[in-house]
């Protein structure tokens, strides 16, 4: 769905796109507070729900490799803002979604 509202067309997914996203799956399972299915899955939502926050650079990757190879930089681009407020804010956003703070 992500790939269909940004770019128009549906997602193509191989081997190597598929165990990127089984490595994206562990690493929020193991950061995230809620370690469920559900819990990873409203994080990986929340990063797309987010994703206007990431910059226009890795904004533009949005293959399963590419956010896999990033994640860590995108959850800190979307936890911190340009300015304390916007911080303060993304902070509060990452603990409602369930993801600890680093």
């Amino acid at each position: 769905a992500f790939c269909r509202q940004t770019i128009g067309v549906g997602a193509k997914v191989d081997m190597y796109e598929m165990a990127a996203l089984e490595e994206i799956i562990a690493y929020l399972k193991k950061n995230a507070t809620d370690k469920s299915n559900h819990g990873v899955l409203s994080a990986w939502r929340f990063i797309f729900l987010k994703w206007d926050r990431v910059g226009a650079f890795i904004g533009k990757q949005k293959s399963l490799s590419q956010i896999n190879k990033n994640l860590v930089e995108i959850l800190d681009k979307i936890r911190n803002g340009h300015d304390k407020k916007s911080a303060a804010k993304n902070s509060r956003d990452l603990y409602k979604q369930g993801l600890k703070e680093q």
